[in-house]
C-alpha cells in the first residue's frame, strides 16, 4: 500500500518494537500497539509525536502472553509460516476513545483521552481455560453495533487453512448477540461486504475493496445504483475502488 501526504518528521522507536497499528491520540502523541514476539509484556503505549519517546505505557492485566495467530516451520523447506484472522485489529477508534484488544487478557478495554480505561468487553469463559483457544476481535463499533469475530486458534500455517471464525454482532438496544451477514445494496444479488477492514478513524468505520470483481459483476448485470456507474468506466487494468463505510450521522 502507497501513503502519500507532507512528510512531517522521522523518530526512533522502542528498542525491539513493531508498531504495528498506530492512530492520533491529540495533538502531541500516538497511540500504538507493538506485535513484536519478543515483545513479553505490555503491547499499548503512548508515543510523542515529537521524538517518538514513550508518554505512556498503557496496562492491561492478563497471567501469560498470548499471540494471535498460528506458527510453524516446514522443515523440508527451511520456511517459517504464520497464520492470522483477518479481523486481528488492536486497536479499533470508536467514538471519542480506542477499543484495545489484548488477545492474553479476558477483557477488551476502552480507553479515553484523559487516559481513564474501562471494561468494554468482557470474555467468558477465560481464554486459559479454553483448548483450543477462542480470540476475541471487534470491527468496526458504531453507537448501536458492535461487530466482532471469534476465532478458533486452530489450523495449519504451512498450509494457512484454519483458524475457523464465527461473525458476531452484539445489539446493544436488543442487548443481545447475533451471527450477522452485510449485504451490499448496489448490488441486484446478495454481495456480503466486508467488514474486517482495519478502521480508519472514529468518521470511517472500515473500507471494504470492491475492485477486483467489479468488472465481472458489471458485465453480468449484476450492479446497481452509483457502483454500476462507477464500473461502467473500469476494465481490468483499472486501479482498486475504495468504497467507505461512515458513521451515521443523527
Amino acid at each position: 500500500m502507497i501513503w502519500t501526504g507532507i512528510f512531517k518528521r522521522s523518530f526512533k522507536h522502542k528498542e525491539d518494537a513493531r508498531y504495528e497499528t498506530v492512530y492520533s491520540f491529540g495533538r502531541e502523541n500516538l497511540i500504538c500497539h507493538d506485535n513484536s514476539t519478543r515483545n513479553k509484556g505490555q503491547s499499548f503505549m503512548i508515543v510523542s509525536k515529537q521524538d517518538g519517546s514513550i508518554t505512556k505505557d498503557i496496562q492491561i492485566p492478563f497471567e501469560e502472553k498470548k499471540f494471535p495467530w498460528l506458527s510453524a516451520r516446514d522443515e523440508a523447506s527451511g520456511m517459517n509460516y504464520a497464520l492470522a484472522p483477518a479481523g486481528n485489529h488492536s486497536i479499533v477508534p470508536y467514538l471519542d476513545s480506542w477499543i484495545l484488544v489484548e488477545p492474553s487478557a479476558d477483557t477488551l478495554y476502552r480507553y479515553f483521552p484523559d487516559h481513564t480505561m474501562m471494561p468494554f468487553i468482557v470474555k467468558t469463559p477465560p481464554i486459559r481455560s479454553l483448548d483450543p483457544e477462542v480470540w476475541l476481535f471487534v470491527s468496526p463499533v458504531t453507537d448501536r453495533y458492535c461487530f466482532m469475530e471469534a476465532v478458533k486458534k486452530e489450523g495449519d500455517a504451512i498450509k494457512q487453512t484454519g483458524l475457523p471464525t464465527t461473525n458476531l454482532v452484539y445489539d446493544k438496544q436488543e442487548k443481545a448477540i447475533f451471527r450477522y451477514a452485510v449485504y451490499n445494496d448496489d448490488y441486484s444479488t446478495k454481495e456480503y461486504a466486508y467488514m474486517k477492514s482495519r478502521p480508519v478513524n472514529n468518521e470511517i468505520a472500515t473500507w471494504p475493496l470492491e475492485a477486483h470483481r467489479l468488472v465481472e459483476s458489471y458485465e453480468k448485470g449484476e450492479l446497481k445504483g452509483r457502483l454500476k456507474e462507477i464500473a461502467a468506466g473500469l476494465d481490468e487494468e483499472s486501479n482498486p475502488v475504495i468504497m467507505l463505510i461512515k458513521h451515521k450521522k443523527n
